[in-house]
């Protein structure tokens, strides 16, 4: 049960099922298709939030580059990227190279994670504690 914190200026968009998507370096213990995903905002913080759970549907290896981005050994075409950028909520495909070069740095490799319709976190069970403290840390569930 992977927990997958964003950032304030997504958050909202993943909570209403607008974002349904990220991209993230490879995991020690990878998210795979079915895996149930804990979504959250600012999850290592005081002010984190509890956006829902969603449901894994594909995991697809990227390559992102200076001007480049290859998926699943395609490299996609101007187009392809700019379409990506805006499903990743980025304002423009500037801003997507812009935040992964500053945030991993150029080249990254990485995976595209995807979920279905998210279970928003008032329709969650409160008394699942096990499955809340775990999507926190799973070294913590007992």
């Amino acid at each position: 049960m992977p927990g997958i914190s964003f950032q304030s200026w997504k958050a909202e968009k993943v909570a209403s099922g607008e974002c349904f998507c990220t991209i993230r370096p490879q995991r020690k213990t990878p998210i795979l298709p079915g895996d149930t995903l804990h979504l959250w905002e600012n999850q290592r913080s005081p002010n984190r939030r509890r956006l829902g759970t969603a449901i894994c549907t594909t995991v697809t290896p990227i390559w992102i580059g200076r001007k480049r981005i290859i998926l699943k050994d395609v490299a996609l075409s101007s187009r392809a990227q700019r379409e990506l950028a805006y499903t990743d909520e980025f304002e423009s495909l500037e801003d997507f190279f812009n935040f992964f070069s500053s945030t991993y740095g150029l080249p990254f490799g990485g995976m595209l994670i995807q979920w279905g319709k998210i279970t928003p976190h008032d329709a969650i069970d409160p008394t699942d504690r096990n499955e809340w403290v775990q999507s926190l840390n799973p070294h913590f569930a007992g």
